[in-house]
Formats: structure tokens, sequence, C-alpha cells
């Protein structure tokens, strides 16, 4: 039934997944064209657009009101939000993955197939689709489309508010704590190759995700369609 459920996603929305991930690839080309992005700041880019893109997609259907016809088979709600886990964790590894494998064969690109192929590079590429299609989905079950646009205007929210911080108390004093996240973002990328943190992460990531789903499930179920 699962599998079903996945499938029918793919069938109804191929043509959003299509007219979404074709100009993703094209950014993602000109951006691997770029000297100065690093590889981690590239992989952020690319798991946030590429976990956002099965999000948004099911979002549409709160636009359409079409989410009454899922929920009208006879499958169960969890059921239903479990498909949709699946589907936007897979859809966004394999987004990132083939952004991935463009920045190395892209002609233009400064990527080597050496710098992906390890282990702290697949866990932070897994560890950042997990945790924002993690944030992200218990927004749209609950509220639709509208959820998926709150939790980004709440975003651009906190980086006006980090601009006019660091106008108001001064460049110097804010630059130690934006220098201490990047180095805490280095610190993952480079630790996630050692075998025993990779297990600590997978099994956090592992809760963060159930925890997530059942927090889908109990608002999916209290939804009024």
């Amino acid at each position: 039934m699962l599998r079903n459920l996945v499938r029918k996603d793919l069938i109804l929305s191929r043509n959003a997944f299509l007219w979404t991930g074709v100009p993703f690839l094209v950014y993602f080309a000109i951006v691997a064209s770029e000297p100065v992005v690093s590889l981690r700041e590239f992989l952020i880019l690319s798991a946030i657009l590429c976990a956002l893109m099965p999000v948004s997609v099911f979002g549409r259907e709160d636009k359409f009101k079409a989410a009454a016809l899922t929920y009208s088979l006879p499958v169960t709600r969890r059921a239903a939000v479990q498909a949709r886990y699946a589907l936007a964790g897979g859809c966004g590894l394999l987004g990132t993955a083939s952004a991935l494998i463009l920045g190395v064969l892209w002609p233009w690109g400064h990527f080597a197939a050496s710098d992906l192929l390890n282990l702290g590079t697949i866990l932070f590429t897994l560890t950042a689709v997990v945790a924002i299609a993690a944030l992200l989905l218990p927004f749209v079950f609950r509220f639709g489309l509208f959820g998926l646009i709150w939790f980004i205007v709440g975003l651009q929210i906190l980086g006006i508010a980090a601009l006019l911080a660091k106008t108001v108390v001064g460049r110097d004093a804010v630059r130690p704590v934006f220098r201490s996240l990047g180095r805490m973002v280095a610190g993952l990328h480079t630790r996630l190759g050692d075998p025993a943190i990779a297990v600590v992460v997978l099994v956090a990531l592992g809760v963060l995700a159930a925890v997530s789903m059942r927090v889908s499930v109990f608002l999916s179920e209290r939804r009024d369609l």
C-alpha cells in the first residue's frame, strides 16, 4: 500500500516535479561553476532546495483542494503521511545526489569525485535533507501551502532580525556568532567521517524523523478537509 501511495503522488505530481527539477539543475550547474563556492556551501544549498521541492509539491494539494482525494482512498492517514515522508526523503536525497554528480561532471565545475565519495559528505547530505524535511512536513500537514509559506517567511524574519542586530550592536559583536555557527557546521562535516560519530548521527536522525512523523500523523488526523 505504501508503494502504491508513493506511485500515486509521483504520477499526479510528475509535471510539478519536472518543472521544478529542471530549473534547479540549471541553477546547480551555475553555482558549481563559481570557484568561490565551497563544497560544504554547495551541499547545504542543494540539500535545502531539493528538500523543499517535494514539500512544495505536497503543499500544492492545499491550493487545489486535492488533499481530500488522498484521504478518501481506503488507507489510513498514517499510511498517507508515511508515504509522503518516504517520497520527500527519496526525492530530496536523489535530487541532492544529482546536484553533486552534476557538480563533478559539469565541465566548468571545480568539485572532485574524491571530495564527494566519502562517508562525511554522504552523511552530511543525509543529515541536511532529513533535518529540513522533518522540520517542514508537520507545517505542511497541518496548514497546507500556508504552512510552508509561514515557515519560509519565519526564516526570512530571522534573517532580517540578524541583519538588524548586526546594524544595532555592530558587525564586530555579531561576527563571532556567525563564525561559531560556521565552525559548528564545518566540525560536523569533518567528524561525520568517524564511524562512531556517524552511528550517533544516524540514530539521532532516525529519532528526529520518527518524532516528526508522529507529529505529522497527529496533526493530519485532526485536520478538517
